[in-house]
């Protein structure tokens, strides 16, 4: 009897029992021992069609599958042959299994997606020694799109090779999870596994260090470098008495006087740590415009206006000799300073009292600059604290 007809039996015997039971027994016990009796049965049926000691198919797997499902705990289940029927499936889906396991094992070449040799792959695909925290590398090219596109396109091949593996040992992984087979050969199976999953740990851990630990790294060279060159931007003056540390852009004026205009934002640092941004808005001009009592001070970045908030009396200073200067010197205007950092077109108006005099000034190139290095560099120092 083939497979086909062995089936059809199978299917035809069930029916046989079920169907006359449905309409003609109403006892349940009886249609519990009925039931027993029909798997009994299939059971004697598979083992007598399907020896121990010969090889089997696929489809017979299925079938051993489909009468194990259908057993219950019924003591109408006769036990000689349960345990005959038992062995066989498990010796036939044990040789079965087996056999296909030992074809996929020497089709593989279990070196080939070996952690060193996976680890060796990318290092040569990519062209530099991700182990050795970027060395020199960092400090001269620090392109990591580049890197990151690099790196998945060397990883590609490879991941593909362990992918190969675990979609070919997957079926029979799931065969021996879904038949009973033995002990040992279970065990085989599931330490099969163990290189590819090992293979898979590497290839995610090496993308961790390359775009986490890696980019942390390189991000405090970068940081580090930056700040070495915009230190040499920046005037520093330690007063003592205030235990201040004042550093002033090299754009900056050295004096509210020194030009006609004093637009400029500067650092403070205590020796505490505490760092804040100041903003001076000033100028340098033959007559006054009277910023105090009643005027104001706006700054238009990129058409949207920005009113500077001050004290008309308290805020204002001025100065006369060689022409007249006004200025505000304000602290807490750290958002208008990044505003004006992170602007194209920036203009200051200052206006008199009752709007009888209005003068504005659009920030050079060089201007802009300083507040966008002073913004820059005042971060840099916050973040070279916080290490």
């Amino acid at each position: 009897m083939n497979s086909n007809e062995w089936l059809v039996s199978l299917l035809l015997l069930t029916a046989a029992c079920i169907v006359p039971l449905t309409f003609s027994c109403s006892n349940k016990v009886e249609v519990e021992r009925e039931l027993a009796v029909a798997v009994n049965e299939i059971m004697e049926m598979f083992v007598e069609v399907h020896p121990a000691d010969e090889p089997c198919t696929q489809e017979t797997l299925d079938e051993a599958y489909s009468i194990a499902e259908t057993i219950t705990d019924s003591e109408y289940i006769d036990g000689d042959t349960l345990v005959k029927f038992s062995n066989t499936y498990s010796s036939i889906s044990t040789e079965y299994i087996r056999s296909i396991f030992e074809e996929w094992q020497e089709s593989c070449d279990m070196e080939e997606i070996a952690p060193g040799n996976i680890a060796g792959a990318l290092q040569e695909a990519v062209g530099f020694d991700y182990n050795n925290e970027l060395t020199n590398y960092q400090l001269t090219h620090l392109d990591f799109d580049r890197l990151e596109d690099s790196f998945y396109e060397a990883a590609g091949p490879i991941q593909d090779v362990v992918d190969n593996y675990w979609n070919d040992l997957e079926p029979i992984q799931q065969l021996a999870n879904r038949h009973p087979i033995s002990d040992e050969l279970l065990a085989q199976i599931t330490e099969a596994n163990e290189p590819i999953r090992d293979a898979n740990n590497k290839l995610d851990g090496v993308f961790d260090r390359i775009f986490n630990d890696l980019r942390d790294q390189a991000a405090d060279v970068m940081n580090e470098a930056r700040l070495s060159a915009l230190d040499r931007r920046f005037n520093e003056n330690y007063e003592e008495g205030m235990h201040i540390t004042w550093y002033k852009h090299v754009n900056n004026p050295r004096y509210v006087n020194s030009r006609s205009w004093a637009i400029y934002p500067y650092i403070g640092c205590r020796d505490s740590g505490h760092t804040w941004m100041n903003l001076t808005l000033g100028f340098h001009r033959s007559d006054w415009i009277f910023i105090e009592h009643g005027g104001f001070i706006k700054v238009v970045i990129d058409g949207r206006d920005h009113q500077v908030n001050y004290d008309s009396y308290s805020d204002v200073d001025t100065h006369v000799g060689g022409g007249i200067s006004e200025w505000v010197d304000l602290s807490g205007e750290e958002s208008l300073i990044r505003d004006i950092a992170g602007g194209e077109r920036v203009v200051v108006v200052f206006s008199g009292n009752q709007g009888t005099r209005r003068i504005e000034h659009a920030l050079t190139s060089s201007e802009m600059t300083a507040f966008r290095e002073t913004v820059e560099f005042y971060e840099l120092l916050a973040w070279n604290r916080s290490r």
